[in-house]
């Protein structure tokens, strides 16, 4: 019985998850280990990260208010069955 839960499923998230982090190695060096003139500006990381804070603050309030104020993990947790029966 294949279940969201699986052991495979969480070796591809895994998988991806090292693939971007690996991918996006040069930019966390520039941000935190280089210390020559090739580093990004620290003005430049603490905009990016409001920002990116900013996005998913906002698409967490807009997943809370879609599901009708429950807390988003039951919805998300919801939705995630009902993909699962559907595969089925």
């Amino acid at each position: 019985m294949s279940s969201i839960w699986s052991l495979d499923t969480l070796f591809v998230q895994l998988f991806i998850a090292s693939f971007g982090v690996l991918n996006s190695w040069p930019i966390y060096e520039a941000m935190v280990l280089r210390k020559d003139k090739g580093r990004i500006h620290v003005k430049t990381i603490v905009i990016s990260l409001c920002l990116a804070f900013a996005l998913c603050g906002g698409a967490s309030l807009a997943l809370y208010i879609r599901c009708g104020g429950i807390s988003y993990k039951v919805c998300l947790l919801t939705y995630l069955k009902m993909i699962d029966s559907l595969r089925h």
